[in-house]
């Protein structure tokens, strides 16, 4: 059930409160939770029984974490692949360059 709602930097910031299979109730902040959950709205969650009261994600949609996390990935896969294009280009240039001036020579 969902016990807070606050306004983030990123969306809002979701708390639930939910029983363990001890019957212990937990709460713990809800990283993929819908922005739209309202207080007292039911939520169904994923959460890690080793460590509970850590985040929990709501089950099917994506974490913001991996989301993040695949974006750094993709951007710095992407930049590494402009610069090995840049480079190839910079090498066959050079390449090309030095060929058609530097391949003359005079013999005495």
């Amino acid at each position: 059930m969902v016990t807070d709602v606050e306004p983030g930097s990123r969306g809002k910031h979701v708390t639930v409160e939910f029983p363990l299979a001890s019957g212990e109730r937990v709460s713990a902040w809800c990283d993929s939770c819908d922005d739209g959950l309202r207080q007292g709205d039911q939520v169904r969650i994923r959460y890690d029984p080793t460590d509970p009261d850590q985040l929990v994600e709501q089950v099917g949609r994506t974490s913001r974490r991996n989301v993040s996390r695949f974006s750094w990935f993709a951007a710095a896969t992407r930049t590494a692949g402009m610069i090995a294009i840049m480079v190839a280009r910079w090498r066959r240039r050079r390449d090309r360059n030095s060929t058609s001036y530097g391949s003359s020579t005079s013999q005495p």
